[in-house]
């Protein structure tokens, strides 16, 4: 059995899958979005250069850094 949530009983990894082509159509990693979303809830500054972080900040405001 696979498990399904929500009102249209939709498989949980079909809907996952599709979350995660979203963000990848978009140019945003998974990893980046965790990264900055712990970032945000607990008020830290995050430290790179990659770009992703740039359109990330468009959504929700936390402190971003470039030390290069």
């Amino acid at each position: 059995m696979i498990p399904t949530r929500g009102l249209f009983k939709q498989p949980l990894k079909e809907k996952r899958k599709r979350q995660t082509t979203k963000l990848t159509e978009i140019g945003i990693s998974e990893n980046d979005l965790w990264i900055a979303a712990t970032a945000l809830r607990h008020s830290l500054i995050v430290v790179s250069c990659d770009s992703d972080f740039e359109g990330i900040r468009q959504v929700g405001e936390f402190s971003l850094e470039n030390w290069v």
